[in-house]
Parts: C-alpha cells; sequence; structure tokens
C-alpha cells in the first residue's frame, strides 16, 4: 500500500513538473520570437527606403490627374472613398480638399467638379 501512494505521489509530482516545464518552454518560445520580431522591426527603421526621381511620373500624366480630370464621381469614389462633393463641400474644409491644395502646385485642378 505504501508504495502505491508514493508511486502516485511521485507521479503527480512528475506531472506538475512536466506542466510547468512545458509553460516555461512557451513562454521562452514566445519571448524569442518577441525578441526576432523586435530586432527584425529595428533593422527595417533604420533601412533608408526611399524613390528616385526616375521612377516617379510626372504630374500631368499620372494617374491620379487622369482619374481628376476625366473620371466620374463613381471613379472618383471607388479609388477614395470621397466624391467630388465632399472633396469641395464649403461648410467644412475636407482632409481631401487640404490634400488637393496641398498638391495644386503640382496638378492642374479644374474649379468644377463633373
Amino acid at each position: 500500500m505504501d508504495g502505491e501512494i508514493v508511486s502516485t505521489a511521485l507521479m503527480l509530482c512528475l506531472d506538475k513538473v512536466a506542466i510547468n516545464h512545458n509553460k516555461e518552454v512557451a513562454e521562452a518560445q514566445h519571448k524569442g520570437f518577441q525578441l526576432l520580431i523586435d530586432e527584425a522591426w529595428k533593422v527595417a527603421m533604420r533601412s533608408q527606403h526611399y524613390l528616385t526621381i526616375r521612377c516617379l511620373d510626372r504630374p500631368s500624366e499620372s494617374v491620379w490627374m487622369a482619374l481628376y480630370a476625366f473620371g466620374d464621381d463613381r471613379n472618383f469614389l471607388n479609388t477614395t472613398s470621397l466624391t467630388r462633393h465632399v472633396a469641395t463641400c464649403l461648410s467644412m474644409r475636407s482632409a481631401f480638399s487640404q490634400l488637393l491644395q496641398r498638391f495644386s502646385q503640382f496638378y492642374r485642378m479644374s474649379s468644377s467638379s463633373s
């Protein structure tokens, strides 16, 4: 009888040790993965990302200019989630209106919506 109690107690202790070990391994793996992610993020933030002037379209030939000049409100809405009415709303200055004003020095903007 004593042997069975000792055997049962030993099995319970081993089970608890195994469960704790699995938890510690999972935590260590999580910390290791997090360190890898953090290091990859640091490397990505140190890398310089830029476009050269040769890969940019001339403003007058850009897709956005063609959309603005020749697209209708449905095309404009599908692309920007804004209508021209919202973009030119007089009651409040929308974010898109601010963008239009900012880029107006590079793009020819029509004064009325089509």
